[in-house]
Formats: structure tokens, C-alpha cells, sequence
């Protein structure tokens, strides 16, 4: 039974128990009028009992809330481990995960919204956390490949945004953060993967973690080549907006990266 389920059976039992505390109660006052004590007994009965079902109802609700929470954490915590275990395939991204997160933060805490854009900003950085974790189903052998990879080899490394939104659509209430991990490679400019989306066609999150991961992809050591400096990696990210970024998120990034 979800929550949304759970509350509205438990709402129906408190209800029908006014309705029959009500009904009984105009009944008994209206054909024992010789007998007062009897309906008072009655009604602090149904009164008893409606505050023992709202009682009930909280005491579960917490208890129910826990439980879910738990099994969540459960559920984040072995996906945080298997997102650890894709970093910890490769010595040069061992920290990537971390650093994109870090980077995700940064923009989102200075992007200015309402409650909807906050709720979003906290399923943006979860997606941040696992937006490589598709990687897992990458045989190490392309991963490690310090040369340019064959065009096969390519369409394979391109299927990560896809596996990795597949696992994590298995969460419950999970979708959102889903679809940003799928569409973390698009191109502003509609000639990224997997679904060649342009523009506010690809969702917001999405958009934050292709700056921050491209931003960490250049500073850091790779198996390739040794990682750039932060000016170089900025200005490659100046010459890609409209191009691979959203320019004003490419702005809002390098204003606050500058002053760290």
C-alpha cells in the first residue's frame, strides 16, 4: 500500500466514525429521551473511538513514513555503491563521480527559484551522484582504451546514459531523476545522445550535469591524456555555448567557479 493509499483509508475509517457517532447519536436523543445516561455513554464511546482511529492513524503514518524512508536510504545506498564501484573501475575517474556532484551543487546554489526549481535542484544533484552508473554494463576493455575507440566500441560507451536510467527507474518516485541520467549527453544544439534532443527539449538537471561533467572531464587525469587547467577548461566551455551548453547555465557556472 503506498502512502498516498494508506492515508486516504485511514481519512475514510476517522470519517466513518463521526458520520456513525452523529447518526446514532441523534438517534439515541430521539427515541430514548427517558434515558439520558444511556446515549452519553454511547456517544463518549464513538468520541473514544474516533480519537483512538486519529490516534492510530499518526502513530502509523510515522511508522509507515520511517519505513519507507529506510527502505529508500536501503535503495540509495546500494546504488551509491555501485556508482562507487564505476569510478573504482578506472583509476583516472576514481573521484568523478564526487567532483560532477560537487560541480552540480555549485550551479544549482546559485540558481535563483521557487519551490518547484527546489525540488528539482535536489533530484538534479541525486542524478549527479548516479549519472555514470551505466557504465557498469561498459566492458572494461573500451572503458580503459587509451587510444581512440572504434565507431562499434563508441556506440557502445554511448549506451551508459541509457543503462544507468533504466536501473535507476527501478526506484519508486525516481522517474525525474531517470530522465535526467538518460539525457545527460544531449547537445544543445541537437546532435547529442541518446535521443538527439536541442535546446529546453532536454530537461534542466541534464543540462547542469553536462557542464559540470565536462568541466570535470577536462581538469582530471585521464587514461588518455593528463587533465587541463581550470582557464582552459573554461574557456572550452565559453566556445560551446549554444553550441554543446545552455549559455546562460555556462554563465552561471563560470561566474560562481570563479569565485571559490
Amino acid at each position: 500500500m503506498n502512502n498516498k493509499v494508506f492515508r486516504i483509508f485511514n481519512i475514510f475509517i476517522v470519517s466513518v466514525n463521526i458520520i456513525i457517532f452523529l447518526v446514532f447519536g441523534y438517534y439515541l436523543h430521539y427515541f430514548w429521551k427517558s434515558n439520558t445516561l444511556l446515549p452519553f455513554v454511547v456517544q463518549m464511546f464513538f468520541i473514544l473511538n474516533i480519537f483512538l482511529s486519529i490516534g492510530i492513524y499518526f502513530k502509523m503514518n510515522k511508522t509507515y513514513h520511517n519505513l519507507e524512508t529506510k527502505l529508500e536510504n536501503a535503495y540509495l545506498s546500494g546504488f551509491e555503491a555501485m556508482a562507487a564501484l564505476v569510478d573504482a573501475k578506472d583509476f583516472y575517474t576514481g573521484e568523478h563521480s564526487k567532483n560532477v556532484s560537487k560541480y552540480v551543487s555549485i550551479i544549482c546554489n546559485n540558481l535563483s527559484c521557487g519551490k518547484n526549481k527546489e525540488d528539482l535542484k535536489n533530484n538534479v544533484k541525486i542524478a549527479a551522484t548516479f549519472h555514470d552508473l551505466g557504465k557498469i554494463g561498459v566492458p572494461d576493455i573500451i572503458l580503459k582504451n587509451p587510444g581512440k575507440l572504434f565507431k562499434s566500441d563508441y556506440e557502445i560507451m554511448k549506451s551508459h546514459p541509457v543503462i544507468g536510467a533504466n536501473v535507476i527507474n527501478k526506484i519508486e518516485g525516481f522517474s525525474e531523476i531517470s530522465t535526467i541520467i538518460r539525457h545527460h549527453h544531449e547537445r544543445w544544439d541537437g546532435t547529442g545522445y541518446p535521443d538527439k534532443l536541442k535546446g529546453n527539449e532536454i530537461p534542466f538537471g541534464s543540462q547542469i550535469i553536462s557542464i559540470a561533467d565536462t568541466f570535470d572531464a577536462i581538469t582530471s587525469d585521464r587514461v588518455y591524456r593528463k587533465g587541463l587547467s581550470k582557464d582552459i577548461a573554461l574557456k572550452i566551455l565559453i566556445e560551446e555555448k549554444g553550441k554543446q551548453f545552455n549559455p546562460q547555465l555556462v554563465d552561471i557556472f563560470i561566474n560562481s567557479i570563479n569565485i571559490l
